[in-house]
């Protein structure tokens, strides 16, 4: 009977699963889906009647680490994808963070196709670890304005989105975050507070995750404030409407490139168009 080998990182003796990524959550599927490289990081491999030599593995790994080690970030954080714009001098940056399953597909489109926009744009799985070194390194680099970070959230990722815009203000060091696009929003709005950014939100009216009265809610308590909050609640439209989703919602092609629409509008205004106060 051929002998089966689930290939996993302690294999190895130069170097351990956990040194790899420095994700402390990151599952060995997530890894692989960050790093976009497949061919170099096999995972399973079935291999008859003897193993493959440690050699080898060594070597994959290697190669492994160097593709993902390509930030400079120290320390555990969130895997992320960065897409940069065509063009010179220092862009707004925005984090697009994804649902509760984590990073898919549209995510990374969505930020790729935000960066064509003029935006530095990174998608990060907030789920395989801190989400804050990411913003400082986004911050630090010499293409991004370091006063202009915005938030772009999917159903988890646009809850967490707006509870970190606020969060953030009252930490040891602060992380200023512009504006907030909310689409979908799971597990409820919070409460209303003066210290939230601007936001928008985009929602389905058959949303049976967050009711979207509750959203309009929101943004009236927020503009008593003098915040600006607006929403956009789009008929016979449910959760995860941007793409498909299995049992999440139905995909709305029409109404996902409306929303998109109204995303890039509302960040041009209030992140792009941000004016940092005088005096």
């Amino acid at each position: 009977m051929p002998e089966r080998l689930i290939v996993a990182m302690a294999t190895s003796p130069l170097i351990s699963f956990k040194s790899i990524c420095k994700f402390k959550y990151l599952f060995i599927s997530r890894m692989l889906a960050s790093c976009h490289w497949p061919p170099v990081c096999p995972i399973y491999l079935e291999w008859s009647n003897r193993l493959l030599p440690r050699v080898v593995i060594s070597a994959m790994l290697a190669v492994f680490l160097a593709a993902c080690q390509t930030t400079g970030i120290e320390g555990e954080h969130a895997s992320f994808t960065t897409y940069t714009p065509s063009g010179d001098g220092a862009r707004p940056a925005v984090l697009v963070l994804p649902v509760r399953g984590g990073m898919n597909a549209y995510t990374q489109e969505f930020a790729k196709r935000l960066s064509r926009e003029g935006y530095v744009t990174a998608a990060a799985d907030f789920f395989t670890g801190p989400l804050e070194p990411v913003y400082d390194y986004l911050q630090a680099r010499a293409d991004v304005d370091p006063v202009r970070i915005g938030l772009v959230g999917f159903s988890k990722g646009a809850q967490y989105s707006l509870e970190m815009s606020r969060f953030w203000q009252f930490t040891k060091k602060q992380r200023p975050v512009r504006a907030v696009v909310s689409y979908y929003i799971g597990n409820g709005v919070p409460t209303a507070r003066r210290e939230y950014p601007p936001a928008l939100f985009l929602h389905g009216d058959l949303d049976d995750v967050t009711p979207p009265d509750s959203i309009a809610r929101f943004c009236e308590r927020q503009r008593e404030f003098g915040n600006v909050c607006d929403y956009h609640i789009y008929e016979n439209t449910t959760h995860s409407f941007t793409h498909e989703s299995l049992s999440w919602g139905t995909y709305h092609p029409e109404n996902e490139r409306d929303a998109y629409r109204r995303a890039v509008d509302f960040l041009n205004q209030h992140l792009a168009g941000y004016e940092v106060p005088q005096g």
